[in-house]
């Protein structure tokens, strides 16, 4: 086939538009062609390129051993990159580099040996590569996160390994596990890593809105910062300000009925976190709060069946001690009543009847705690409830020196007035007793609307007294745990399992002024 007159300018044409960057050279490495890509990629024109060495487009190391490579290969015949191709580095004109793969080749022109080495910036294959990279890691930490608590990890070793995890694979100095107290006006670090030594398990942050954590529970979604001293829907909260963080991203732990908590990373770099980053941050916190779930059900399967147990056991029991108690109660008070009204052994009988009617009580709470009756829900206005609540306990001897408020918003909800009136009763009892008989005693009833809680009616019993402590408040709803000399120490307990049977929690806080407070939360509407 005959070669077309202007195949010259073809090839030309060819090379002078392909999107690749062509360079031709000679045996000593220097520049004698350059194509207008060549140009754009390096940022020289075509007259600072032609005549220079080649090695003006590459950095250390290859820089110094270009020319000993084209010796070599001139000596030897020994390829290392001559058809054959790979991937470099290349330096721009302002010192900058750019991942770039380089294939080169040998031709021949009047005589004279040539090389074409033809470019292509990778950057964007390379990026691409990287964001695969980081997925499929992203995925394998979930993944492992996943089988971890499968294998029934205890859960502080499954919040730290998941902060460890999170830390290193976004590659970031900070990050927290933030878990919300029960009455939801704050967050514990629960789990952590970056942090000063002694913050974790320790540290409370604010849980309103006026924090990010706060803000990420309001806002039920990834919540991404840039530059936390920029910020503008929230105040940067005192633990991320005195390690210097400047960029932050966090989202939430879920709960059964309640958000769980909060799980956050932060940087005290600037860092353009992306949705890909929260989305893998969400992950992480969907598998913790899956594990804190299972483990709550395996807890709840156990404590029925230790309940169905225990309510078999106290039936008969019951049964038994009942029929015992109303025989020498009935005897006693014959025996009583043929006593002379001066004989010391009727107060000695009185006291012993006082004894058995006690153990009467106690079996009751045992049976109500471990077979409560089927709730029969109704709707009712949450103040009729609480006044006919003050009514019941006005008649008690420990509210004569009490004064008792109460508050109401207009508020009517579904619940068993009968199972929860006496919790509420018993509560006010527990008040007046912490208050030895003095002072004053509040319950109310609010509509309330937090992250925490997003629509219920907040009942709330506060005392005057010195408040409870720490070690008692933990142990607080644990079947048969009191510090009273008498009584079963299921008072709690069955508010808890009352509340519960609602759709609702309850908390105890003891407010920094003083007192305790018990915090009944029972949503506006249920499903019961």
């Amino acid at each position: 086939m005959p070669v077309p007159a202007d195949y010259e300018a073809r090839l030309q044409a060819i090379v002078d538009t392909a999107v690749c960057g062509v360079i031709t050279i000679d045996t000593s490495g220097i520049i004698e062609t350059v194509n207008p890509a060549c140009e754009d990629l390096f940022g020289y024109r075509h007259g600072e390129l032609v005549g220079q060495n080649v090695t003006i487009l590459m950095q250390s190391p290859d820089r110094g051993k270009h020319g000993s490579y084209i010796k070599r290969y001139l000596d030897t015949g020994d390829r290392k990159i001559i058809g054959i191709g790979r991937e470099v580095v290349a330096c721009r004109k302002d010192g900058s580099s750019f991942p770039a793969l380089l294939s080169v080749s040998e031709f021949r022109v009047d005589g004279k040996r040539m090389f074409t080495g033809i470019l292509d910036d990778v950057t964007d294959l390379k990026r691409a590569e990287g964001e695969l990279e980081n997925r499929v890691r992203q995925q394998e930490v979930v993944a492992e996160l996943g089988v971890l608590a499968l294998a029934g990890a205890d859960m502080d070793e499954l919040m730290g390994e998941a902060v460890l995890r999170v830390a290193k694979t976004l590659r970031v100095d900070y990050v927290k596990i933030l878990e919300l107290s029960p009455d939801g006006g704050d967050l514990l670090l629960r789990a952590g890593t970056g942090w000063r030594e002694g913050l974790v398990g320790e540290a409370i942050i604010d849980a309103s809105r006026e924090s990010q954590a706060g803000f990420t529970l309001a806002n039920e979604g990834a919540v991404i910062v840039g530059d936390l001293s920029r910020e503008s829907r929230f105040s940067a909260p005192p633990l991320l300000t005195e390690h210097g963080i400047v960029s932050s991203m966090s989202v939430v732990v879920l709960g059964e009925h309640r958000p769980f908590g909060v799980f956050g990373a932060h940087s005290a770099a600037y860092r353009a976190f992306r949705d890909v980053d929260a989305h893998f941050l969400q992950s992480v916190a969907n598998v913790v709060a899956e594990a804190i779930r299972r483990k709550s059900a395996e807890q709840q399967l156990i404590e029925q069946e230790n309940l169905v147990q225990l309510g078999e056991m106290a039936g008969v029991v019951a049964h038994e001690v009942k029929n015992t108690q109303a025989g020498v109660s009935g005897a006693l008070r014959i025996i009583r009543a043929r006593l002379p009204e001066e004989s010391g052994d009727r107060e000695v009988i009185s006291d012993m009847l006082k004894r058995l009617e006690s153990l009467n009580q106690f079996m009751g709470d045992v049976l109500t705690f471990a077979r409560p009756r089927m709730t029969a829900f109704s709707e009712l206005p949450v103040k009729l409830l609480l006044e006919d609540t003050v009514s019941v306990v006005s008649e008690n001897p420990r509210f004569r020196d009490i004064g008792i408020m109460i508050g109401a918003d207009d508020l009517t909800i579904s619940l068993d007035p009968q199972v929860l009136r006496p919790v509420l009763v018993n509560l006010l009892v527990n008040a007046a007793e912490s208050i030895d008989g003095q002072g004053s005693v509040s319950i109310e009833a609010r509509e309330y609307h937090e992250p925490s809680c997003p629509g219920c009616c907040r009942i709330s019993v506060t005392d005057t007294g010195q408040g409870m402590l720490d070690h008692v408040r933990e142990r607080a709803f644990e079947p048969f745990f009191s510090t009273k000399h008498r009584g079963s120490g299921l008072g709690l307990s069955i508010a808890k399992r009352v509340v519960e049977l609602h759709g609702g929690r309850v908390a105890i806080v003891c407010p920094e002024e003083g007192g305790t407070r018990v915090v009944l939360d029972l949503p506006l509407t249920t499903d019961a």
